[in-house]
């Protein structure tokens, strides 16, 4: 031991060399589990996506049998009031009259109006909830309340004798209160917001649209055969239970969470203090439309009248037009079923090429090139490391949404802005001539070739998107999507119920 002293002097180090050793391997192993990590928990926007086509394939697969499955049910309760017998083994084409048509037109708007009343009341809560414990779990239960709502409606059919039609108006409503459709929409935005920048956004939110329109096209397709093949629509309603079933498993065991909750934890203390009056006030989601717009290109009123479009849109964005289709020309779920798919395949063709097709030309010789000085004075390898490590994304949601910065020009942003506007004029023109060339078809074909054409109206979607979530700060858009979904439940479900479906056709 006295001989080891003795030898060490002043220059001796204080550390070995093999400790500096093991000390550099297991920094450069921890920065690589990191990296890892990082990898492997970080978000796309196809993991939702893939599973939105899932769900809007559904939908789409639903959509024309729930019209002949209420057509059916209250055609089946109408008989049996005017005859006083079971009813059993009606003609469909009795069904097609416009007492039953009036009675289920009716009927839709009450179930539209449960559904969309619950959702209403817990939107804001769903959407603070997102923020606070993630996007995964909205989805989740949405998920597990479409799966609720099937099997109620698979039991209304097979035991209409035991249950009657209170589980058609029950199911609704746990719908709505276990984060339905709108809110889950919300959340699938919010997604994708988390995983892009505001330049990235606009193509990812055409990739959704293209995806629900793609799902919406095949799914009537296959329902259509399938039903046709069955002669059954038990056998559409055990299909759609599937794919949700498979969905739910995919949002709990697969997809990675966007949203990096850690952030939210002051919110989530805050959040538990509110009443329970307060969790549930649904104009509170609205406060942001009030806020001055952060953009520097709008005025402080863009964010509110863009809104207000968006409010009147919904209010006519799912006219009855199938419905008064299967009464005007006879239609059944079969035809009603290819109808809606030649429309959503339409509106897939025009997302993918003509939107694209459109930006290029206008956009052409227009846009203008960014250049950041890249000369900078030598670094050290220890300058390199710090800088790497400041680089290097801390979640998943801050690697996607604020590590990429919009390096366009002022001009090429306002230019942008000038293309938005005149996508949404033209788009909501095309919806004007269309909506009245609905109502002057006489023929079956021609009300077919007047749903495509209206598909051109869908070149104003993404612009407005687009432009609504340039007008708020990257970390509003979350709120700004929860006050889109309040109202898209008040214009779409609510308004748009207490006008069309209590009109007779």
């Amino acid at each position: 031991m006295s001989s080891k002293l003795q030898t060490a002097n002043e220059e001796t180090p204080l550390l070995s060399a093999p400790t500096i050793v093991d000390q550099a391997s297991s920094s450069a192993s921890s920065d690589n589990a990191k990296l890892l990590s990082a990898k492997k928990k970080k978000a796309s926007p196809w993991h939702v996506i893939v599973a939105l086509f899932c769900l809007t394939f559904s939908f789409g697969a639903l959509y024309a049998p729930m019209i002949q499955f209420y057509t059916v049910i209250f055609c089946y309760k109408y008989y049996q009031q005017q005859s006083g017998d079971s009813g059993a083994d009606i003609p469909l084409d009795n069904c097609a009259i416009p007492e039953v048509q009036a009675i289920v037109s009716e009927a839709q708007a009450i179930i539209m109006f449960l559904t969309y009343a619950s959702t209403l009341l817990v939107a804001s809560y769903y959407g603070a909830l997102s923020d606070r414990k993630g996007r995964r779990l909205i989805m989740m239960i949405s998920t597990l309340g479409s799966l609720i709502q099937i099997a109620l409606f698979i039991i209304t059919i097979k035991y209409i004798h035991i249950f009657g039609i209170s589980l058609l108006f029950i199911a609704p409503i746990i719908k709505g209160l276990m984060a339905g459709d709108t809110v889950a929409i919300a959340a699938v935005q919010a997604y994708i917001s988390d995983c892009t920048t505001r330049a990235e956004r606009t193509i990812a939110f055409g990739n959704m649209m293209a995806t629900v329109f793609l799902g919406t096209s095949i799914g009537p397709t296959v329902a259509s055969f399938l039903l046709n093949k069955t002669k059954s629509i038990n056998s559409i309603f055990y299909m759609v239970f599937i794919i949700h079933f498979v969905i739910g498993l995919y949002f709990w065991l697969v997809m990675p969470e966007s949203n990096d909750i850690s952030q939210y934890n002051s919110e989530s203390k805050q959040q538990g203090k509110q009443s329970f009056l307060q969790r549930i006030n649904i104009f509170s989601a609205l406060q942001i439309l009030h806020r001055r717009s952060t953009s520097e290109h709008a005025s402080q009123y863009a964010l509110p009248l863009m809104a207000g479009v968006q409010f009147l849109l919904y209010i006519v964005m799912m006219p009855p037009s199938l419905l008064y289709a299967m009464l005007q020309f006879k239609w059944t779920a079969y035809e009603g079923g290819l109808f809606f798919s030649l429309c959503s395949f339409t509106r897939v063709v025009i997302m993918l090429t003509v939107l694209p097709l459109l930006s290029k030309i206008f956009h052409r010789n227009k846009a203008t090139t960014t250049s950041t000085p890249s000369s900078s004075p030598p670094t050290s390898p220890a300058t390199s490391a710090i800088k790497v490590e400041e680089e290097e994304p801390a979640s998943p949601s801050s690697s996607t949404s604020s590590a990429i910065v919009d390096t366009r020009s002022k001009q090429d942003i306002r230019h942008a802005i000038i293309f938005d506007s005149w996508m949404i004029r033209t788009g909501l023109t095309i919806e004007t001539v269309c909506f009245v060339a609905f109502g002057l078809v006489t023929t079956s074909v021609g009300f077919s070739i007047t749903g495509a054409t209206q598909s051109f109206a869908l070149l104003a979607a993404p612009s407005l998107r687009s432009l609504l979530t340039s007008l708020v700060d990257p970390t509003e858009i979350g709120e700004l999507l929860g006050a889109m979904a309040v109202l898209e439940a008040c214009g779409s479900k609510y308004i748009h119920s207490m006008t069309y479906y209590t009109v007779d056709i």
